[in-house]
This record gives structure tokens, C-alpha cells and sequence, in this order.
């Protein structure tokens, strides 16, 4: 994940306002010995933010809650996986773990992310089929990132995924 995080905390927190460089080393942790530990990820993401920005780490119960949060405007981060041939238009063939950020639902249903395995940041957007996007992320337990503005205020989870 490395430098990766940072582009994605950036397109979480809207297109890099908070002044997020590509140097890992912010995300680092010595314990664990690498940039993958995620609750240590948010709380930077946070630390990032001077406070003004909150984060967390969750697992969700399904697409319905992801439509909740974008629909008081709080993207997501999502951790994927899959196999060749599981997620159609995806930049790779596979891959053990992966974070997209979730922008919206097409009307059909269908998700639109941001994927940072893309090679030209420009061209990042990309609409993944819902039924194939959940599986991927159902391998990960529906683990999701969420980082939003203090002043955004988090919509009733009546599942309590999130407070």
C-alpha cells in the first residue's frame, strides 16, 4: 500500500486539501513493520486533518450502507480482493488486497471508484459491477475506511457499524 494510502486519504478528503505528499513514512508503523495496518492509517488520516478530520476502520454489512454514508457526501475506502477474471475493468488480474475509494452508485446500481492501481492519476474513475465488486470485498470482511470533515455529521446506521 505504501505511498498508495496517501493518494487515497487525498481522494477521500477531497483531491488532496490537506496537503498529502506521496512519503509513506507518515503512515509507517514500526511494530508491525510496514504501511498495512489500518487502524494506524486512520488515525494519521486524522492527525493529517489537524483535527478538523475524523476516521475509522469498520466492517460493513453491505452496499446499503456505503449508499448511506455517500448520501450525506462521506466517500469510502474499501479492501478488495479477487482472482482473474472476477472484477471486470479492473487495471490488474488479481490481487491478494487492494483499497479502492467508493465515489457513487450508477443508476443501475453499479459503483463508481476511484482505483489508484490505475497508472495515470487522471484516469482513476472507474465503474465496477456491483454483484463482482461485493464479492471482492466480502473477502476482506467488507473492511472500510471512512474519513470525514468534523463538520460532516454521519447518517443513522441502524445496523451500528458505525456510531
Amino acid at each position: 500500500m505504501n505511498g498508495r494510502f496517501l493518494w487515497l486519504l487525498a481522494a477521500l478528503v477531497g483531491g488532496g486539501s490537506i496537503g498529502c505528499s506521496s512519503d509513506p513514512s507518515g503512515i509507517y508503523d514500526r511494530i508491525y513493520d510496514g504501511t498495512g495496518n489500518w487502524p494506524f492509517n486512520t488515525a494519521y488520516a486524522s492527525s493529517v486533518g489537524s483535527g478538523l478530520l475524523h476516521g475509522f476502520v469498520t466492517r460493513l454489512s453491505s452496499m446499503h450502507q456505503l449508499e448511506r454514508l455517500l448520501a450525506v457526501d462521506i466517500p469510502v475506502a474499501i479492501s478488495i480482493s479477487f482472482a482473474n477474471g472476477e472484477l471486470t475493468g479492473a487495471p490488474g488480474a488479481s490481487t491478494d488486497g487492494h483499497l479502492i475509494v467508493v465515489r457513487g452508485f450508477t443508476e443501475q446500481g453499479d459503483v463508481v471508484c476511484n482505483d489508484p492501481w490505475f497508472p495515470k492519476d487522471g484516469a482513476t474513475q472507474v465503474t465496477y459491477l456491483r454483484d463482482e465488486l461485493e464479492a471482492a470485498w466480502s473477502h476482506s470482511q467488507r473492511t472500510t475506511y471512512v474519513a470525514y470533515p468534523e463538520s460532516s455529521k454521519l447518517p443513522l446506521d441502524p445496523l451500528s457499524a458505525y456510531f
